[in-house]
C-alpha cells in the first residue's frame, strides 16, 4: 500500500476564459499532499490532490492529470484514482507503478481538461507553498537503515542528515530546533542534490578499497591518464559514455578492456588495472594517478589499513560527504550525494606531518577539488602548510578540518590554522522523553563526548561520534552550497569565505538546550564550545535564492581578517599600536563594517568595544581594516603579572559587515583570537630578539652546545626543523639570537618508495644530537628525519670544505614492502631524536635510532665499505617485537601487525657488577614499541 503524504505542488496551468461555460464556475485544490513544505517525503509516496468540488470521473485521466520532472522529461508512470474526502469524487490519486525518484523536483500537471460536475475548470491556485512542484527528500536508505549496522548506525541513520522532528516530522516547529537532531539535509535536498563537477577531497589515511558501492561511482577519474570508454570494442566518442552527466568508473561498464573482477560493477581499481601504464600522461608529476593519490607510499591506490585502528578512516569521511543517496545498499547518504569525491592518503593513523598533509591537499587543488576534507591532526605546523591552505582559499577552495578528537581545547593543525574552517561536533539527540515528564529538551545539543573546542571554533556539525564525522558532513555541506551555486549560475560564483559565511550565520543557536561534557559554552551567539552554533543546510543554501519560490540572494558579505594571524603574540612595549588588515565584499552591493576587540578568548557580545569602523558604497576592501592602541585596554603593569588561566591575556579580535537585505541587515563576520603579554624582566624575562617566529613547528626541543668552540664562553642553539632544515642560532655582540654563518643547513632529498610522484617533503620531528662522535673534539650535529633519514652536520654547515654532511650520511631505515599498505605498515619514519653512545667500545660514538617500521638501527660514523654509506653496527638494525620466545607465554601479543617506535632509545651498563661480561662491560640498548599485549605483569625480585 502507498503512502498517502501530507502537501504537495501543483503545476499551474493558463486557462483560457473563453474555454469556460458562462455559468460554469472554477474550482480550487485546497490540499496537495505533498507539497514543498512538507517535511518527509519518501520514494512510496502516493500524492493526492483535494478539490473543493466534485470532479467530473470522465475528465480525469493519466492523459490529463500525471507527474513529469519539474526541469524536463517523461511523465513518471502512474495511475490516477478518483476518491472522497469531503464530498464525492472531490479527490484525484496520483498512484506511480513504481517508487518515485529521490532528489528530483516533480511538477503535478492538471490539464485544463479536468472538470467539475458542472463544468467548471481548475482555477490555477494552489495551497502550501503556492509551487506547482515538490520532492522526494527522504530516501529509503536514510529513513529505512540497515538494521544489520547496530544502534549505533541506526541512531546516526536516523537522526544526523534529517531537518525535522522525528517523532512528528509533519508537527516540527522549526522555532525549536532543539527537537531537530540533524543538519537538515532533507530540507536542503528539496532544492538540491549535488553536481558531479564539484569535487570533495578527503585528505585522509585512505579507504578500504575503492569497490564500495556508496562511493565507487563517486571517485573522481583522472582523464588525463585515462583512454576514451568504448562499447565493446568501439569508440563511445565520449568519457561520459552512460549519458548520466558524470565521467565515472560506470562509463567504462561495457568496455571490452576493462573486467569488473565479479563484483557485478566497474570501480577505479578495475581501471587502474587496465589502463596503468607507468607513464604520466598528464605530466603533473604523478605517474598513472587515475583517481587519487597515496602520498605516504608513493602510489596510485590510495588504500588504508583495515587492521589499524581507524586506518581506513576515509571510508567514514568520504561517504558522510558523497555517499549515494538511494542506491539499495542501506547505508545513509552523504550530505551532497551527487558530488564528486577524490580520496588522497597522507598517513596511516589519524595523525600526520603537516607538510605531507599540504602536499595531498595542493595536489587535491591542481586537481580541481572545491572542497578539502582534512579530518585529522598534524604533531606540527609550518609555513609552508600554511601557504597551501592560505593558497586554495584565495583560489576559491574551501577547507573544513577537524578540531579534534581529545575532549580539550588545545590546536591541532590545520583545523586550527588561517583560512581553514575547524568543526566541532554535537550529537543528534532525538526529542524523547528521558524520566517521565523530564524531556530531553534541555540537552537536546549534547555535545560530542570527544570533540576539541576553544578559540578557533567556528562552526558545529551534527556527528554520531567525534569530529571526524563532523567534517565530512560538513565538508558534503559546503559541497552543495558550491554546487547550488552553480546550479543557479552566481556570477561570480561562491568563493571560499562566501561557503563559510553561509554555514556560519545561518546556524541553530544553541543556547538554554544544550549540554557540554567539560562545562560551560551554550550562551546565545558565538561561544568558545560551539562556535556560532549547529549548522543548516537548508537555510544555508535558500541564502542563494530559490528563483521558484520568489526567494532572493541574500549571501552574507565576505570578510577575512588577514592580519594578525591567528594565535599571534604582541607585546606593546616593542609597538603599541595594533593594526588589522583584511579583505570585505559583499558582492558589489554598499556594506559597513565594524573593527571590534573584547579582552578575552571567550567574550560574551557585550564585551566588545568599537575600535574602528567604515563603509564602502560597494567597492571591495582590501588592505587596512583600522587599528588601535594597545595600551589604551592594558596597563604594562597588569601585562607583567602571571597569567591566571590559559586565556588570562587573550585578546579577541573582531570585524563585523552587513549590507541591508529586504528583510533586515545581512551579516557577516570573522573573529581571530590573539594575546598581549609583556615579560621584560631583565633576569626572567623574554630574551632580547624572542620569541621569534621560525616558520616551523618546534616538536623537538633546542640543543644548547658550543658549536663554534670560541672565546665567548657562549653556547649555541641547535633546532631541527619539521620544514627539513638544521638550524644553529648565535647570540651577537648585542645578546640578541642571529643564525651563525653556515647555517641553515637544508637537508637532503630523502628517497622514495616508488619515485612515481612528487619528492615528500622531510623535516625532523625530534631534537638534534650533538655530540664529539671522532673522539677530536669536534661535535657533529646528528638528526633523524621523518622520511627516514639519519644525517650527520659538520659544525660550520655550509661553510665545511666538501659539503655540511659527514662522509657516508646521510643512511636511511629500510625501506618497508610497498607491494601493499599493509605490508608497507607504518613506513620507515624516524619520529624521535638519535642516542649516541659506543655501543662496542671501539672509541667511536655510534648512533642509535628507533623507527615507525619497529626496527632499532644503529650506525658507526665512518665508512670502511665500498658502498659510500656509514656503516651498520654488526648486528643492527634490531626488529623489536614481542614474537613467541620473546615474552612469558602468558602474554598474549598483537603479533602479525605492523607497529612502530616512537620514542628514542636509552643506553646504559645495566648491571656492571654481572658475572656476564656482555652485559658488565657494554652498553644495553632499552626501548618500548607500540605494541599491545595481554595478559599477566609479574614483578621478580
Amino acid at each position: 500500500m502507498r503512502r498517502l503524504a501530507s502537501s504537495f505542488a501543483i503545476w499551474a496551468m493558463a486557462i483560457s476564459i473563453l474555454a469556460v461555460p458562462t455559468l460554469a464556475s472554477a474550482f480550487s485544490l485546497t490540499v496537495m499532499d505533498p507539497d514543498l513544505l512538507k517535511y518527509e517525503v519518501l520514494p512510496d509516496t502516493t500524492v493526492g490532490l483535494v478539490f473543493n468540488a466534485s470532479l467530473n470521473g470522465a475528465t480525469v485521466t493519466t492523459d490529463n492529470v500525471y507527474l513529469e520532472p519539474r526541469d524536463g522529461g517523461p511523465a513518471i508512470p502512474a495511475s490516477v484514482q478518483l476518491g472522497t474526502t469531503n464530498q464525492s469524487n472531490d479527490t484525484i490519486y496520483i498512484v506511480p507503478d513504481d517508487d518515485l525518484p529521490w532528489g528530483v523536483p516533480l511538477r503535478v500537471v492538471i490539464d485544463s481538461d479536468v472538470e467539475d460536475g458542472g463544468g467548471g475548470k481548475f482555477d490555477g491556485t494552489f495551497p502550501g507553498a503556492g509551487v506547482d512542484w515538490f520532492t522526494v527528500n527522504v530516501p529509503f536508505d536514510l529513513a529505512r537503515p540497515d538494521p544489520d549496522g547496530g544502534f549505533t548506525d541506526l541512531f546516526v541513520n536516523s537522526n544526523v542528515l534529517i531537518g525535522f522532528n522525528p517523532l512528528d516530522p509533519e508537527g516540527t516547529n522549526p522555532n525549536k530546533p532543539w527537537q531537530i537532531p540533524g543538519l537538515n539535509a532533507t530540507g536542503a535536498w528539496k532544492f538540491h542534490t549535488g553536481r558531479p563537477e564539484i569535487l570533495v577531497a578527503d585528505i585522509d589515511n585512505g579507504l578500504k578499497n575503492y569497490h564500495d558501492p556508496e562511493v565507487a561511482d563517486r571517485l573522481f577519474l583522472n582523464i588525463g591518464e585515462l583512454p576514451e570508454p568504448r562499447i565493446g570494442d568501439d569508440p563511445c566518442g565520449d568519457y561520459d559514455c552512460n549519458g548520466d552527466g558524470r565521467i565515472s568508473a560506470s562509463d567504462y561498464a561495457q568496455d571490452n578492456r576493462v573486467s569488473d573482477g565479479g563484483l557485478g560493477y566497474v570501480d577505479p581499481e578495475r581501471l587502474i588495472d587496465a589502463f596503468a601504464d607507468g607513464k604520466d600522461d598528464d605530466n603533473n608529476g604523478y605517474v598513472d594517478d587515475i583517481s587519487g593519490w597515496d602520498f605516504l607510499r608513493d602510489k596510485n591506490l590510495p588504500y588504508g589499513v583495515d587492521q589499524f585502528p581507524e586506518g581506513t578512516h576515509s571510508r567514514l569521511v568520504a561517504k558522510a560527504a558523497t555517499a549515494q543517496a538511494d542506491n539499495g545498499e542501506g547505508d545513509k547518504p552523504g550530505v551532497c550525494p551527487d558530488c564528486s569525491l577524490l580520496v588522497v592518503r597522507v598517513t596511516d593513523s589519524v595523525i600526520g606531518d603537516i607538510d605531507l598533509i599540504a602536499q595531498g591537499a595542493q595536489y587535491a587543488v591542481d586537481m580541481g577539488a572545491k572542497v578539502m576534507m582534512v579530518p585529522l591532526g598534524s604533531f606540527d605546523n609550518s609555513t609552508f602548510s600554511q601557504g597551501v591552505f592560505t593558497d586554495a582559499y584565495e583560489n576559491g577552495t574551501f577547507t573544513i578540518a577537524a578540531s579534534g578528537d581529545e575532549w580539550g581545547f588545545h590546536h591541532l593543525y590545520p583545523g586550527a590554522a588561517d583560512d581553514v574552517t575547524a568543526t566541532h561536533g554535537v550529537l543528534p539527540m532525538p526529542p524523547v522523553e528521558l524520566i517521565g515528564p523530564i524531556g530531553i529538551d534541555a540537552i537536546g545539543f549534547t555535545e560530542s563526548y570527544c570533540s576539541n573546542w576553544g578559540a578557533h571554533a567556528e562552526v558545529t556539525v551534527p556527528t554520531g561520534a567525534c569530529t571526524s564525522e563532523s567534517t565530512g558532513n560538513g565538508g558534503g555541506m559546503a559541497g552543495l552550497l558550491f554546487s547550488y551555486g552553480l546550479e543557479l549560475g552566481l556570477d561570480p560564483p561562491l568563493s571560499s569565505e562566501e561557503v563559510r559565511q553561509l554555514m556560519i550565520m545561518t546556524v541553530d543557536d544553541v543556547a538554554n538546550h544544550c549540554f557540554t561534557f567539560t562545562g560551560g559554552g551554550c550562551r546565545k551567539g558565538w561561544d568558545i564550545h560551539w562556535g556560532y552554533g549547529r549548522v543548516n543546510a537548508e537555510r544555508a543554501l535558500m541564502r542563494l535564492g530559490v528563483p521558484e519560490l520568489g526567494i532572493p540572494e541574500t549571501i552574507p558579505p565576505a570578510v577575512r581578517i588577514v592580519t594578525p594571524k591567528w594565535w599571534s603574540t604582541f607585546s606593546p612595549a616593542e609597538d603599541p599600536t595594533l593594526t588589522v588588515s583584511g579583505q570585505i565584499s559583499a558582492r558589489g552591493r554598499p556594506f559597513k563594517y565594524r573593527l571590534e576587540i573584547a579582552l578575552s578568548a571567550d567574550p560574551d557580545d557585550n564585551d566588545f568595544v568599537k575600535v574602528d569602523s567604515g563603509s564602502s558604497n560597494g567597492a571591495p576592501v582590501d588592505g587596512v581594516i583600522g587599528s588601535f592602541d594597545l595600551t589604551q585596554y592594558w596597563s604594562m603593569e597588569d601585562l607583567r603579572l602571571p597569567a591566571m588561566d590559559a586565556w588570562d591575556k587573550s585578546v579577541t579580535v573582531r570585524v563585523r559587515a552587513w549590507w541591508d537585505g529586504p528583510d533586515g541587515r545581512v551579516y557577516g563576520e570573522h573573529r581571530k583570537s590573539i594575546a598581549v603579554n609583556l615579560d621584560d624582566d631583565p633576569d626572567t624575562g623574554w630574551m632580547p630578539g624572542l620569541p621569534r617566529n621560525l616558520g616551523h613547528a618546534g616538536q623537538g626541543s633546542a640543543v644548547l652546545y658550543d658549536m663554534d668552540g670560541d672565546t665567548d664562553g657562549k653556547l649555541e642553539m641547535v633546532l631541527g626543523a619539521t620544514t627539513g632544515v638544521v638550524e644553529v642560532y648565535k647570540l651577537n655582540d648585542d645578546d640578541e639570537w642571529e643564525m651563525m654563518t653556515g647555517f641553515p643547513v637544508t637537508l637532503p632529498e630523502p628517497p622514495r618508495p616508488t619515485g612515481l610522484g612528487v619528492a615528500p617533503p622531510d623535516g625532523v620531528a625530534g631534537s638534534p644530537a650533538v655530540a664529539d662522535l671522532f673522539g677530536d673534539g669536534v661535535p657533529i650535529i646528528v638528526v633523524n628525519t621523518f622520511q627516514g633519514q639519519i644525517v650527520a652536520i659538520w659544525p660550520d654547515g655550509e661553510n665545511h670544505s666538501g659539503g655540511p654532511f659527514v662522509d657516508g650520511f646521510p643512511v636511511y631505515s629500510d625501506m618497508p614492502d610497498n607491494d601493499t599498505s599493509f605490508q608497507f605498515g607504518h613506513g620507515n619514519y624516524f619520529a624521535a631524536s638519535p642516542t649516541i653512545a659506543d655501543l662496542n667500545g671501539d672509541g667511536l660514538k655510534d648512533i642509535i635510532a628507533a623507527s615507525y617500521d619497529q626496527k632499532v638501527y644503529a650506525f658507526q660514523p665512518v665508512d670502511e665499505g665500498p658502498d659510500g654509506y656509514a656503516d651498520p653496527v654488526p648486528g643492527w638494525p634490531v626488529l623489536v617485537d614481542a614474537a613467541p620466545g620473546k615474552v612469558p607465554p602468558e602474554k598474549v601479543c598483537v603479533n602479525g601487525i605492523p607497529d612502530h617506535i616512537l620514542v628514542s632509545p636509552s643506553v646504559a651498563i645495566l648491571d656492571p657488577d654481572s658475572d656476564d661480561p656482555d652485559i658488565a662491560d657494554y652498553p644495553s640498548v632499552i626501548v618500548g614499541n607500540a605494541e599491545m599485549c595481554d595478559g599477566c605483569v609479574y614483578l621478580h625480585g
